[in-house]
């Protein structure tokens, strides 16, 4: 069945158009998610090559270890997250490629955009609300219900603000 579904593949990769499709399809994904970044004004520079590329939350070149561990990887992980709630399935760090592929239409493209969007007017708001909290406690809420001396846990603003973790 593998052998199959490669070979299948190796013959639509052939047809005429296929890479220069893929190619107008990542420059129209990365395009829409760097104009969305920016009316947000949200740092952000995207790498990409064709079809794959890959998203960082900071400004200016990304183009070795040095000024990739110096993006924003709490920053992608909302991100992440908040378009999960989107429904689009973006690699989970920030250090992974992502894909378009001959399946995704121009439908999916800008429904990728809008989402992107979406996820980050989470800025501000009431929705910001929920969100500053369950980064604050996200550790917690995992080791919380194990803990049975814990009476009562206590966030602050140092523990919102990410100087301190919550106390118990």
């Amino acid at each position: 069945m593998a052998m199959a579904a490669g070979r299948k593949t190796l013959e639509l990769l052939q047809r005429p158009g296929v890479y220069e499709g893929l190619e107008s399809t990542g420059r129209q994904l990365a395009l829409g998610l760097q104009e969305a970044f920016d009316r947000s004004e949200t740092p952000s520079t995207i790498n990409r090559v064709g079809s794959a590329m890959t998203l960082f939350f900071n400004r200016g070149e990304v183009t070795g270890w040095a000024s990739v561990s110096a993006s924003d990887k709490d920053g992608f992980a909302r991100f992440f997250h908040r378009m999960l709630e989107e429904g689009v399935y973006l690699p989970p760090s920030p250090f992974e490629a992502f894909f378009v592929s001959t399946a995704h239409s121009e439908v999916d493209i800008q429904a990728t955009i809008a989402a992107a969007e979406r996820a980050l007017e989470h800025k501000t708001g009431a929705r910001c609300l929920r969100y500053v909290i369950e980064d604050t406690l996200l550790d917690v809420m995992y080791d919380l219900p194990s803990l049975d001396e814990v009476v009562r846990c206590v966030v602050d603003r140092d523990a919102i603000e990410g100087n301190t973790d919550p106390s118990m």
